[in-house]
């Protein structure tokens, strides 16, 4: 539940961010405190619906502290994103080994209230580290108002004492505020006013013109590529959810004993954090357009899946779980190559709300529907083969998302030639 919560909490973090009223800094600290008292307060409750809501309050608190850090990697990194992020995700797999040893000393030494406390003290860590974050200056999340049309635009570093301030007009003119304002009881003055001239004048607004206004100004207007790739993002995380709840289920189907079983989980585990590393290796290296690389790596695992009957000695087994985990590891690498690919810089902070929702959906309704495939036919050979369909639509759809961002670019590149 938290890691679900941290995903589908994205949206609204997103927009919270890019409204500008708080700091990354203040949401990601307030985010690692909530999250840790979320965990510590669950060790000592009794009942299942106070649990799953401290759960879900801990996957929120997540939530805040995870998209934070990915809107100003983008602000530091524009140019390398998507290997930053790839080296800050390393801290998944890392945390993955190390804490589950941890917690099971702490579970036989303290009892599961114990572990949770100290689980909780681990989480409290992220304070410090969310205290070092600092905000680009000059970037859109430095802004306590956003610009609107024709409309001057308070350029506010919500790090500063707000006495500093650049006004953007409507002829690109910057001018200093010291000319328009002497205190921060004048600018807090001018964003109400700005506020309720703005409030009127859309009230006067005929309400198809409003409608209007709204849709011209919509992401998915502005960012046309975001639609092609939510389908794909969607399909990415249906099927990495799906292998991961059945991945040792399945060999169990098959006659493998329960002790052998589990073993696949690690050899995917370390499948997957091999793949990552040697993902974040072609990035630095070879400087490649990770997409490709992505739509290379689902064909592969699309005919892992796809051969499954074929599929039935321990060995075998292993040698496959641990292709399909460096294949579908990387679907977090992939999904920041497809985020940053498909849209611009002015919409990263709600692009990449939209982008946790999409991956939260994906991975619930994919454990759903696998669940219920497998309730309907007994099999998880058809299970696995609807994976494998699900995967080969994903590579249909990279092509197409390749294509169109093509004919964007050349696009774009016309006009800068014709101006």
């Amino acid at each position: 539940m938290p890691t679900s919560m941290m995903f589908l909490g994205s949206l609204p973090v997103a927009y919270i961010l890019k409204s500008g009223y708080i700091s990354p800094r203040v949401m990601a600290v307030t985010g690692a405190i909530i999250s840790s008292l979320g965990i510590i307060i669950s060790g000592y409750l009794t009942s299942v619906i106070p649990l799953g809501f401290c759960l879900a309050l801990t996957g929120f608190g997540l939530s805040m502290g995870y998209l934070p850090i990915k809107v100003l990697l983008n602000d530091y990194f524009q140019d390398t994103f998507i290997l930053m992020n790839s080296l800050g995700n390393l801290g998944k797999p890392a945390g993955a080994i190390v804490v589950p040893v941890i917690i099971e000393g702490a579970l036989d030494a303290y009892g599961f209230s114990g572990a949770m406390l100290i689980l909780g003290g681990i989480s409290l860590h992220a304070i410090p580290a969310s205290l070092a974050l600092r905000t680009v200056k000059g970037s859109p999340k430095a802004t306590s108002i956003q610009k609107r049309e024709g409309c001057q635009e308070p350029l506010i570093d919500p790090n500063g004492d707000n006495k500093s301030v650049l006004m953007a007009v409507d002829d690109g003119e910057i001018v200093s505020s010291d000319d328009l304002a002497s205190s921060s009881k004048e600018i807090s003055q001018y964003r109400e006013d700005h506020l309720e001239r703005e409030s009127a004048d859309n009230d006067v607004l005929p309400w198809r013109l409003r409608l209007w206004r709204w849709f011209r100004h919509c992401i998915i207007v502005e960012e046309p590529l975001l639609l092609l790739s939510l389908p794909i993002l969607f399909l990415t995380f249906f099927v990495a959810q799906s292998w991961i709840l059945f991945l040792v289920p399945r060999a169990i189907w098959h006659g493998i004993p329960t002790s052998k079983a589990v073993l696949l989980s690690s050899i995917g585990g370390g499948g997957g954090v091999l793949g990552r590393i040697l993902c974040i290796a072609i990035l630095f290296f070879l400087r490649v357009d990770f997409i490709v690389v992505s739509l290379i790596l689902s064909v592969i695992s699309s005919t892992t899946f796809l051969i499954d009957p074929l599929l039935t000695s321990f060995p075998v087994m292993c040698v496959t779980a641990f292709v399909q985990g460096l294949c579908v590891f990387s679907s977090g690498i992939s999904s920041a190559a497809f985020l940053k690919g498909s849209v611009s810089n002015k919409n990263f902070t709600v692009a990449a709300g939209i982008f946790g929702l999409v991956t939260g959906i994906g991975g619930n309704v994919g454990s759903l529907l696998s669940g219920m495939i497998k309730d309907k036919t007994g099999s998880y050979t058809i299970v696995s083969l609807a994976l494998g369909f699900t995967n080969c639509l994903t590579v249909i759809l990279t092509i197409v998302f390749l294509a169109a961002r093509r004919g964007r670019d050349h696009l774009t590149l016309q006009d800068k030639r014709e101006k």
